[in-house]
């Protein structure tokens, strides 16, 4: 067997190790990467690369950028910031027929790129949410989906902790993965909301709608957003302008977020325990994903795999679109089996050589690879957000989330076909990063 087929194998392995005997994913990555270099070169090879790819990856200093974009998620997790999006989103579109879901839309889609976590955005926003929408009748396809729908735009608007890791482990630049995804992330999220009236309009016919508010109180709700617009600016004009790296971008955003919560009472000394007890399990999570897929990686390296595709790739006389259209179907039944984030890991260090000899720009490929890797969340059975908003809700279905998460699926692929088709709606602000 030569070492490319033995990169085929560890494929196969990995795959059998993670969906028929169940093994954390992490843990199959690290366990196949190491038998398969173990049997390329030997017990002394594999012992030495594994333990390099723990000590690397545990000691770059890029990746204390995990710890602290998920320390500021974290905080505002504990400090009720769900329910201050919500109120603050009803008091602006609840007076309109529809206006609650479209409320429950925007406030997800903010909390969860905030937060990054989507069954925990899922489960914070339907406390938010879900009660109000009941109070107002609102039919329970409609009322669950719209929060579920909302939470998958938290791995594309920044601060995505998703394009974050993923620009860490291809280096990437994260300044231009955060802006490639605020264009698509934005239409997405005017979409799902157009969506609400336009789709559902009859079903909307028993629903109520709560009294119009004066033109300066929804001014003023406007301060429960501030940890957003201050993670926003610190984000825009530390990466925008290369003046600060994205550790420390994190930090001070996390900092600034910290005090404000502090200085308006709305995090205990508990709360900010929790949210660091949070932080290290969370980020120890991530750090032992990425030494798995590193050694991984080098595995597949030392096979060949990676340039043997290549090679195969630029023998074939078929257009390029129909290579990225093989790669989005993989992505897709990826996304239908496995966790997004695992799936990125995995997949794109083996398709970014693939991509770049196709001429195709990566932080292009980057949004259109989580954004193919979402569908899933579509999907009953797949979509764990579904489950959480449900299990909320106490009367829903999973099935009955999935309903109403069909109103969302059709302006989603739209999106994903006009980035496709037209690049440089990704490519636009990225280029003005320095």
């Amino acid at each position: 067997m030569n070492s490319v087929e033995a990169g085929v194998w560890g494929l196969t392995i990995l795959g059998l190790a993670v969906f028929l005997f169940r093994m954390p994913i992490s843990m199959a990555l690290g366990v196949v990467g190491l038998g398969g270099i173990w049997y390329l070169s030997g017990p002394a090879k594999a012992m030495a690369v594994v333990t390099m790819s723990i000590c690397d990856t545990s000691s770059l200093n890029r990746m204390t950028a995990i710890p602290v974009f998920v320390l500021l998620g974290s905080v505002c997790f504990y400090s009720g910031l769900n329910k201050r999006f919500f109120n603050s989103a009803q008091k602006w579109l609840g007076h309109i027929r529809g206006g609650a879901a479209m409320a429950a839309i925007l406030s997800s889609a903010g909390y969860s790129a905030i937060c990054s976590t989507g069954p925990a955005t899922a489960a914070a926003m339907g406390v938010a949410a879900l009660p109000e929408m009941k109070k107002l009748k609102y039919p329970l396809f409609l009322s669950t989906s719209s929060v579920a729908g909302g939470t998958i735009l938290g791995a594309i608007l920044p601060p995505s902790l998703i394009l974050l890791v993923l620009g860490l482990q291809a280096d990437q630049s994260i300044g231009r993965l955060f802006m490639g995804g605020l264009v698509p992330g934005l239409m997405l999220l005017i979409m799902f909301v157009l969506a609400i009236p336009l789709g559902c309009y009859d079903q909307l016919g028993w629903s109520q709608v709560n009294p119009k508010v004066d033109r300066i109180d929804r001014i003023l709700t406007m301060a429960n957003w501030i940890e957003l617009e201050i993670v926003l600016i610190v984000i825009t004009m530390g990466l925008w302008f290369g003046r600060l790296t994205p550790t420390e971008t994190g930090a001070g955003a996390a900092v600034l977020v910290i005090l404000l919560n502090v200085l308006f009472r709305t995090l205990s000394w508990k709360q900010f325990v929790c949210s660091l007890m949070d932080t290290v399990r969370i980020s120890s999570m991530i750090i032992l994903l990425l030494v798995g897929v590193t050694v991984f990686g080098r595995f597949l390296v030392m096979t060949g795999l990676p340039q043997a595709l290549v090679r195969l790739v630029t023998e074939l006389r078929v257009p390029s679109l129909l290579i990225l259209a093989d790669i989005g179907i993989v992505l897709l039944f990826g996304g239908l089996i496995m966790e997004e984030l695992a799936l990125l890991l995995i997949t794109f260090p083996i398709f970014l050589p693939i991509i770049t000899r196709l001429g195709y720009d990566p932080i292009w490929f980057s949004i259109v690879m989580v954004m193919v890797s979402k569908i899933g969340a579509f999907v009953p059975f797949s979509g764990s957000n579904m489950f959480v908003v449900a299990a909320v809700s106490r009367k829903a279905s999973p099935l009955e989330v999935f309903n109403g998460m069909k109103l969302f699926l059709v302006p989603f692929i739209l999106c994903l076909i006009v980035i496709t088709v037209f690049p440089q709606v990704v490519l636009f602000l990225p280029a003005f990063i320095k």
